[in-house]
C-alpha cells in the first residue's frame, strides 16, 4: 500500500503515474511537509498516517498554512487544474475551528462526533473517563475530535457567527452525554477554550457494518456542539446561501445520510431555502445500501429524514415539511439494496428515476449523467 511518506518524497504512485508537472508536485509536497511537521511537533503520541487521503492531507496542510478553508480550496482547484469557470467548491461553514456534530437518538441518548456516529473505532473502546461540563456527563472523545486531541496547542478561533442556545444551558436531552474512549486515553487541558480533550492516537475505523455495533435506536436529529458541550447554531457561509438562492437544480450526492448530507441541511436557514426557495428540481441520489446510520431504511425513510431536518431549521423556528418540499426526483440503482416503492414515491409527489444496474452496484459517472439528463429534459 502506498503511504503519505512516499508522497512527501514524490515517489507515490499518484505522482509517478499521472504525469504531474514538477512545479505542481513541489507545491503539493510543500504543504504535505508542512502538515507532517505540524503534526509531529504537536502530537502527544505517534501519529499514524495509514489510510490517510493525500487530497485531504494537502487540504489540511494548506488550510493550516493559509488560515482559511476557502483559500485552501482555491489552491487545490488551481493546482489540480479544475476548471473554475464551470465548477465552484464552496464550504458550507467558513471557519478554521473545530466544529463537532452530534446525533440525538429516538431513545433520548446523544452521540457526538462524526466517526462515533457513523463508524466507531471498535468494540474494545469502553468508558474509562468521564468529566462534567455544564452539568452534562461527557466522555471526552465524544465531544473533541481526535484532530484536536493530537494537536492540542493549535490555535482555535471561534466558529464564525456561531450562537449558543439561550442562557448557555447544558443540553437537556439526556442526563448522560456519553461516548466511548479507549481505555488508555487520559484527560488533558490544552487551553482555556477547550477544557477537556483526550490524549489519544488518531482514529482507526471500519465502514463494515457487520464489524461495528448497531445504534441503540434510530437517529432523531443532527445538531452542532461547541467545545464546551453546548448546542450551537453556526451561521452558514454567505456565498453558499447565495448559491442556493440562485440554483435551479439541487443534487444530494450519495453518502452517509446523517453525517454527510444532513449536517448541511441542519444549518439555519438552509432548510428553509431548500424547502421554500426557488430551486425547481431537487434530486436525491439514493444510497445503494444502508449503513450503521440508516438501519433497515427504505427510500421513504431517507426522504422523511431530509424533510424533518429542513423543517426544524427555518430561520424563525420549526415549520412542518413534507418530502416533496425537499426532493422532487429520487434516483436509485436497480441493483441497489435499499427498498424502493415507486408507487409510494408518486403518492408523495416524488418522481422515481431508476438507473443501472451497474457492475458493482454503486453509482458511476455514466448512470448519474443519464439520470440528470432525463430529469432536465422532462
Amino acid at each position: 500500500m502506498q503511504s503519505p511518506f512516499q508522497a512527501v518524497k514524490l515517489t507515490h504512485l499518484l505522482f509517478v503515474s499521472q504525469g504531474i508537472p514538477g512545479d505542481r508536485k513541489e507545491t503539493i509536497r510543500s504543504f504535505l511537509v508542512y502538515l507532517q511537521n505540524a503534526i509531529l511537533k504537536k502530537a502527544q503520541r505517534g501519529f499514524n498516517f495509514k489510510k490517510a487521503s493525500i487530497g485531504n492531507l494537502f487540504l489540511s496542510g494548506a488550510s493550516l498554512f493559509l488560515g482559511s478553508v476557502p483559500s485552501a480550496i482555491f489552491l487545490f482547484v488551481s493546482v489540480t487544474g479544475i476548471s473554475q469557470d464551470s465548477i465552484r467548491v464552496i464550504p458550507v461553514i467558513n471557519t478554521s475551528s473545530t466544529v463537532t456534530i452530534a446525533a440525538e437518538l429516538e431513545d433520548g441518548s446523544i452521540i457526538a462526533g462524526q466517526s462515533e456516529i457513523s463508524h466507531p473505532s471498535g468494540p474494545d473502546n469502553a468508558l474509562s473517563t468521564r468529566e462534567t461540563v455544564g452539568g452534562a456527563g461527557l466522555r471526552a472523545e465524544a465531544v473533541f475530535p481526535l484532530t484536536r486531541a493530537t494537536t492540542p496547542s493549535f490555535p482555535e478561533p471561534p466558529v464564525l457567527g456561531a450562537e449558543e442556545d439561550e442562557d448557555h444551558a447544558p443540553l437537556p436531552l439526556s442526563p448522560e452525554f456519553t461516548l466511548s474512549v479507549s481505555p488508555d486515553a487520559d484527560i488533558v487541558s490544552p487551553s482555556p477554550l477547550s477544557p477537556i480533550a483526550t490524549r489519544s492516537r488518531n482514529l482507526e475505523f471500519t465502514k463494515d457494518a457487520s464489524a461495528i455495533p448497531p445504534l441503540p435506536s434510530r437517529i432523531l436529529r443532527i445538531f452542532y456542539l461547541s467545545t464546551h458541550g453546548l448546542e450551537i447554531h453556526p451561521r452558514p457561509n454567505s456565498t453558499f446561501l447565495q448559491s442556493l438562492r440562485e440554483a435551479s437544480i439541487l443534487v444530494y450526492a450519495p453518502g452517509s445520510l446523517y453525517t454527510s448530507v444532513i449536517p448541511c441541511l441542519a444549518l439555519k436557514p438552509v432548510g428553509e431555502l431548500v424547502a421554500r426557495g426557488t430551486i425547481a428540481k431537487k434530486v436525491f441520489l439514493l444510497n445503494a445500501m444502508d449503513d450503521r446510520e440508516t438501519p433497515e431504511y427504505d427510500a421513504v425513510d431517507y426522504l422523511w429524514a431530509l424533510a424533518d431536518t429542513c423543517g426544524r431549521n427555518f430561520a424563525d423556528g420549526g415549520r412542518p415539511c413534507e418530502p416533496k418540499d425537499v426532493v422532487t426526483h429520487l434516483v436509485y440503482l436497480r441493483n441497489g439494496k435499499v427498498k424502493v416503492d415507486e408507487g409510494e414515491l408518486r403518492t408523495l409527489d416524488i418522481e422515481p428515476v431508476a438507473v443501472g444496474p451497474t457492475q458493482d452496484g454503486l453509482f458511476d459517472d455514466g448512470v448519474v449523467k443519464d439520470a440528470l439528463a432525463r430529469i432536465l429534459e422532462a
